[in-house]
């Protein structure tokens, strides 16, 4: 193989990575927002159960709605390492919350 065919591969590869980690991250995401939902917004508002697919739906319509900031790059970062700390942030983040929200549902 040559230097391009490598080079082609793994920005196949990285690619192939991203939607992974795209598509494990809205899941985790939407499993927590919906662990959540069950806990407190049943209980307190009397809303209606809603699943992880439609709250995935929700969360999509928000962050198009919701502007993000872009962060300032200070230095130089490999590409894997940036992957895999949004790899981790991504199922780190949902499992923080339903954590929190945890501890908070034995108080109500």
């Amino acid at each position: 193989m040559s230097k391009d065919d490598l080079t082609i591969m793994g920005c196949f590869g990285l690619c192939v990575y991203v939607m992974i980690i795209l598509v494990g991250a809205t899941i985790c995401r939407g499993l927590a927002t919906s662990v959540l939902w069950q806990w407190f917004a049943i209980p307190l508002f009397g809303l209606p159960s809603i699943s992880i697919a439609q709250e995935i739906g929700i969360h999509l319509v928000v962050n198009s709605i919701i502007a993000k900031q872009a962060t300032p790059k200070t230095e130089e970062k490999d590409i894997w390492v940036l992957c895999a700390q949004a790899a981790g942030a991504a199922v780190v983040a949902p499992l923080i919350a339903i954590g929190i929200g945890w501890i908070v549902l034995q108080f109500v």
